[in-house]
């Protein structure tokens, strides 16, 4: 069960680091959330996942509400708990990595929590890592921009069936398919070759 997300807003920050907002309405908000969270687990524990999920919809577009009312990063817990729970866990994902990216004065008991949840998405995603030589190439997967070689860390994308390219100036572009598998890294080490310069060869001048 998650813990109760207006909770986070109590957590100690420096006057500096606090954002704008109505803060009182988030934690309005983020109550009614956990309200439809927790009802949300009761129904799924009973197998009535329709209606969870209903439940789960709701409780989202509260903790939503709560961030656009006190745009604090630790909203982005509940967020991901609701994203997790709707089978969205690339979004789930997003808003762990963001929370502890931005968060400041983030408690030990949350960043742990945070930590563990990261674990349960990631297996349910499939993690792709291309190795590319050389630096500076822009990679694509299907379609979107996913950075730079080299990168930090894998691209998680959803399991089954992805295309990519990567592609710099001055080298010929490179693209493949792939079909991922939930819970499993796959790696592509990727060599761009370097265009060849087009030569232009002179017609001899005619002689009259």
């Amino acid at each position: 069960a998650a813990l109760a997300g207006a909770m986070y807003l109590f957590v100690a920050q420096p006057v500096s680091a606090q954002p704008e907002g109505d803060k009182k309405e988030a934690v309005r908000r983020l109550a009614k959330g956990d309200r439809q969270l927790a009802r949300g687990d009761k129904l799924a524990s009973r197998g009535k996942i329709e209606e969870a999920f209903t439940r789960f919809e709701a409780a989202l577009a509260e903790y939503e509400a709560a961030y656009q009312a006190y745009p604090d990063p630790q909203i982005f817990f509940p967020i991901a708990q609701a994203e997790q729970r709707l089978g969205r866990f690339l979004d789930a994902l997003q808003h762990y990595q963001e929370l502890l990216a931005e968060a400041q004065g983030v408690s030990d008991e949350l960043r742990d929590q945070v930590k563990v949840h990261l674990d349960e998405v990631r297996k349910n995603l499939a993690a792709l890592v291309l190795e590319v030589t050389p630096d500076g190439a822009s990679i694509q997967v299907d379609g979107k921009e996913a950075g730079r070689s080299p990168l930090d860390q894998p691209i998680f994308v959803e399991p089954g069936k992805h295309s990519y390219e990567v592609t710099r100036e001055g080298y010929r572009a490179a693209e493949g398919a792939l079909d991922l598998a939930p819970g499993k890294e796959t790696r592509r080490r990727i060599q761009l070759e370097r265009e060849r310069p087009e030569v232009v060869r002179k017609r001899p001048r005619r002689r009259d």
